[in-house]
């Protein structure tokens, strides 16, 4: 009812925060919006398309009326839609890679499932998200974003490595329901010894909730003892990313004189900040498989899929390996149209391993379209096959046969070992 009174109790509040935070410094919440987009989940590939054209439309109007905003998006596969279905749309995004404001990251193709693919599959992964990156963004993307993805063989970080990746990124063992993970920035070291710096983020889909950054914040500094931390915001899953509302709470904190500075980065500048400190070579280091408890299903749901998957995996190795042989025998150069029918083919294969298609999360109506892929994959490839060993057959001398009935036969092994059966 004393409306004075209120407020000399709110300044006397507010001396007391400010004590508290000298003694106790946040010095510094980085900004990163993000928009999280499942290529399938509770919803079909086709209307994931129209959803990123929003999403990317919407980021970019709001990077005209808040030019501090840095956003980061994945997904080479989506960014050659935008390219070839909304080629305004994509220079505009380009342009905005060009000032430093629009970040590329994750450096496979799609965000895939990592337990169940093959080393085969990572690398080609790799290989086309990068080689997609370099084309059209001038430079390798430096960070495997995959916050959603259900685990992760131990194998990954010498293949991130060598596909010129230097940092790893998930927030996805925040939801272990039984083993909680010890570390939120480490080195990850695979069998080889190839060590990767690894950060586990902040949650994805959140806002500018001040309460859950200092939270955040809080519980980073104990656990690294860095009083820098990553905010990731917008909302995610189904796209959307920053809204204006958020970008405004983030403008009026920014002013306080009690919350610790925001400022807007990028994952890259971040990372690299992480990496150039004195002590990184001190920070813990896994030496392990990450293995998520609470999607154990993965490996068992929808088990077509996982057979379909290695099915067109085996086909596809066998049809580059009989047509390399085939242009040797025929001393031939390699075609520039089966070079396109193979990459063509892997690409629809790697585009089925996505963390919520392959492990068999998404609805039905996805599988539909899933299964058609699979198909063709596996249609391509055969021909393929049967075209280049027909023309390895083609000369080969046969001898005579004994008998007017008998008749030649050749075995074709595709495996690099002696096999009988």
């Amino acid at each position: 009812q004393d409306s004075h009174k209120f407020i000399q109790h709110l300044l006397a509040i507010k001396q007391q925060i400010k004590s508290i935070a000298s003694n106790n410094p946040l010095s510094t919440i980085n900004l990163l919006g993000h928009a999280h987009l499942d290529l399938a989940w509770l919803w079909e590939v086709s209307e994931t398309w129209q959803v990123a054209e929003q999403t990317f439309s919407s980021a970019l109007n709001l990077q005209h009326l808040f030019p501090q905003l840095t956003f980061c998006h994945s997904t080479p596969a989506l960014y050659e839609w935008i390219e070839i279905h909304k080629p305004e749309l994509f220079d505009r995004i380009c342009q905005q890679i060009k000032a430093g404001t629009w970040e590329i990251v994750g450096g496979m193709w799609i965000e895939p499932d990592l337990n169940l693919i093959s080393g085969e599959s990572i690398a080609r992964q790799i290989i086309y998200g990068q080689q997609y990156n370099r084309s059209r963004f001038g430079a390798d993307t430096r960070v495997a974003w995959l916050p959603d993805t259900f685990g992760f063989c131990w194998q990954l970080p010498q293949l991130l490595l060598q596909g010129n990746i230097d940092y790893f990124v998930t927030q996805k063992f925040q939801w272990n329901d039984t083993t909680k993970f010890p570390h939120q920035l480490f080195w990850w070291e695979a069998p080889d010894g190839s060590r990767i710096l690894s950060l586990m983020s902040s949650e994805i889909g959140e806002g500018i909730d001040p309460l859950k950054m200092i939270d955040y914040a809080c519980g980073w500094q104990t656990n690294t003892g860095i009083n820098e931390s990553l905010w990731l915001f917008g909302v995610g899953d189904h796209g959307g990313g920053p809204t204006q509302d958020m970008l405004e709470l983030a403008d009026r904190w920014s002013q306080s004189d009690v919350f610790p500075d925001l400022e807007f980065t990028t994952a890259v500048k971040y990372l690299d900040k992480l990496a150039s400190r004195a002590d990184s070579q001190f920070f813990p280091v896994w030496k392990d498989e990450l293995y998520l408890e609470f999607h154990r299903g993965c490996f068992t749901t929808h088990a077509d899929q996982k057979r379909s998957n290695r099915q067109c995996e085996d086909l596809l190795y066998q049809a580059e390996l009989w047509s390399s042989l085939a242009c040797i025998v025929s001393q031939q150069a390699y075609p520039e149209d089966l070079k396109l029918q193979l990459e063509t083919a892997w690409k629809q294969t790697l585009f089925n391993q996505f963390h919520d298609i392959i492990p068999g999360t998404a609805i039905e109506p996805v599988y539909v379209t899933a299964n058609e892929g699979w198909e063709n994959v596996e249609q391509v490839t055969t021909q393929i096959i049967s075209d280049a060993l027909n023309q390895i057959g083609d000369r080969i001398s046969l001898p005579k046969p004994p008998t007017p009935e008998a008749m030649p036969m050749l075995i074709f092994n595709a495996l690099n070992w002696h096999r009988t059966e």
